[in-house]
């Protein structure tokens, strides 16, 4: 992780199951400051 680049933690929100896979929806919240901002997701899966 780069010094410029911050973690949103997310948490699985929902999830679709289909035949062939499935779609998993996540959600999180984080304050940015204005200009660019790199961000990187990851999640807590309990």
């Amino acid at each position: 992780m780069g010094a410029d680049e911050l973690m949103l933690e997310t948490s699985i929100d929902r999830v679709v199951v289909f035949l062939d896979g499935a779609w998993v929806f996540r959600s999180g919240r984080i304050d940015l400051s204005k200009g660019f901002q790199q961000v990187r997701a990851a999640g807590k899966d309990a």
